[in-house]
């Protein structure tokens, strides 16, 4: 297969071979629709080449050979169905019956595919005909007929055995049927059991779900629960609970309950009196009272409304003490926020969740200000702290990589840090400088190298020898020669000074197409030039400008 993915060239060259899209497909390693897509245009429009539109004018239509014919005539020995015959030759179902259509079944196919459908036309016994099919599916249900129609789909001499799904339609719908019966048995049973209530005296004459005057009175009267008259007058419960409590037949007479009723008041136990005050003096709050004695706390505010109207006073005070509390710890989380880097680490420092530091923020909006100011001071505070650990880190480090990953920073964020406090960025540059001048080591020799080849190579190095045999070793210039190897201690300025002067013999990098004798001359003058120009010069010089 070809790569599945194609680009426009290759939709290209597939419109312009003039190829079958059969052969395409297997060659591009895609789908023959997809092949089909592109040479008709309906696919990758803007590629270009020749579009085919529907079939190509002269194209000679589809003949079979004669092993084509011996093999559609196999395939519809099977079952006389000509998409099996089509499926052998690898062409449409369409085409093979135009072919036929055309030479008037010259070959005889069409006959033989009509002797072979009658041949398999006889169902077997208990199987069932195409027509017998159709007929059976119009009358199952559709939860069944997917079944059916899946199963019909099975290639078992062209029929499909039904029996099993069929009986299984009939067994639900019986047991449907069942239960059918047995809730119309309940509904008559029960009928029959109101009906004797009715007779007996246990119910008023009038049963069609509606009550009279006459009935609000005996409801009113009765005493009963709400449940038993809901079931005797047939009506629901809310209905005889309106009625009980005057909301419906207000004015039809007999005694209306209050809502509470009598004698149903909540009282706080005398031996739990001291736990009901305790737990409002906490945090004045009327549901940790209601939680500690187990009822609502609207059942704790309607006793003390009746019972014990000091209870509120108490609840006052405590709320009182509770935000002045809570206002002193707020106050301790800012003075705490000044020294940390977030609100997180300023409720550590006071130890109190993040959390209740936060709620206290939204609980006291009149400090709000002194928060943010108190969040600025943190920031710098932490910015400057972690700027001196750079700077000691400056110590131990010959590079801001070197000193940001000690910090766990990012180059980004030291320099923003350095943005915000100019001083300490000062003193940190004061630092790196003079760690880099520090670092400078001019102490070596300045030598002169001369290759096979009679390049000229003037550069610095603590060890010469071992220079030159580098050199050796890469074999790309022949012997290195020393000709010249002279310390010095600014070795650097004095190459620097040397490459100057041999400027207009430079070839590249460190080589020279010059005389050895002059070469060696340079070396010495940039010597001399740089134990002179030592301190104008402090730092390490390894280019030719501003010698």
């Amino acid at each position: 297969m070809g790569k599945a993915k194609i680009d426009r060239y290759d939709v290209r060259r597939m419109r312009e071979s003039g190829r079958d899209a059969k052969s395409l497909a297997e060659e591009y390693g895609v789908h023959e629709d997809h092949v089909r897509a592109i040479l008709s245009g309906r696919s990758w429009k803007g590629a270009g080449g020749p579009v085919k539109r529907g079939r190509r004018p002269g194209r000679p239509r589809w003949v079979p050979s004669d092993d084509d014919l011996r093999a559609i005539r196999d395939a519809l020995s099977v079952r006389g169905v000509w998409g099996d015959g089509a499926a052998a030759v690898g062409i449409s179902e369409a085409a093979l019956k135009n072919y036929v259509k055309r030479t008037a079944d010259s070959d005889g196919l069409a006959e033989f595919a009509d002797s072979v459908r009658a041949k398999v036309a006889e169902p077997p016994d208990g199987w069932l005909t195409p027509a017998g099919v159709r007929s059976v599916i119009g009358k199952i249900p559709t939860g069944f007929r997917s079944k059916v129609e899946h199963r019909w789909h099975e290639p078992i001499s062209g029929y499909i055995y039904l029996e099993a799904a069929v009986s299984e339609w009939v067994r639900e719908k019986e047991e449907r049927a069942a239960r059918a019966a047995e809730r119309r048995e309940e509904r008559e049973r029960a009928a029959r059991e109101r009906a004797a209530r009715r007779a007996s005296g246990e119910a008023p004459v009038k049963r069609d779900g509606k009550l009279t005057a006459v009935d609000a009175v005996a409801i009113r009267e009765s005493g009963e629960g709400v449940r038993k008259l809901s079931e005797r007058y047939g009506v629901s419960l809310t209905t005889i609970r309106d009625v009980l409590t005057g909301k419906r037949w207000a004015n039809a007479g007999g005694p209306i309950r209050l809502a509470s009723g009598p004698g149903r008041v909540w009282s706080v136990p005398d031996d739990r009196v001291d736990e009901l005050v305790d737990a409002l003096s906490r945090r004045g709050c009327w549901s940790d009272a209601a939680a500690a004695l187990g009822v609502s706390a609207m059942t704790i505010q309607g006793y003390a409304s009746r019972e014990r109207p000091d209870l509120f006073d108490i609840v006052s005070e405590s709320a009182e003490r509770v935000i002045a509390e809570e206002r002193e710890l707020f106050l301790r989380g800012i003075e705490a926020r000044r020294k940390s880097k977030s609100w997180a680490g300023a409720a550590g420092a006071i130890g109190i969740p993040a959390s209740k530091l936060s709620c206290l923020r939204d609980k006291f909006p009149n400090l709000r200000d002194a928060a943010d100011r108190a969040a600025e001071d943190g920031r710098n505070h932490h910015e400057r702290e972690v700027l001196g650990r750079a700077l000691d880190a400056l110590n131990r480090h010959r590079t801001w990589l070197g000193v940001c990953r000690e910090l766990g920073l990012t180059g980004s964020c030291l320099n923003k840090y350095r943005q915000r406090h100019p001083e300490m960025s000062e003193r940190l540059e004061q630092r790196y400088q003079a760690g880099k001048r520090a670092r400078v080591e001019p102490s070596a020799f300045v030598y002169v190298f001369r290759d096979g080849y009679g390049m000229i190579k003037v550069g610095v190095s603590k060890n010469p020898e071992r220079r030159a045999k580098t050199l050796n070793n890469s074999g790309s210039s022949g012997v290195m020669e020393i000709l010249l190897s002279e310390h010095s201690k600014d070795a650097y300025l004095a190459e620097g000074r040397a490459h100057y002067l041999l400027d207009e013999y430079h070839h590249y990098g460190e080589w020279f197409r010059v005389d050895a004798d002059v070469a060696i001359a340079a070396v010495k003058e940039g010597i001399a030039w740089a134990g002179d120009n030592a301190e104008t010069y402090p730092t390490s010089v390894k280019t030719k400008s501003e010698h």
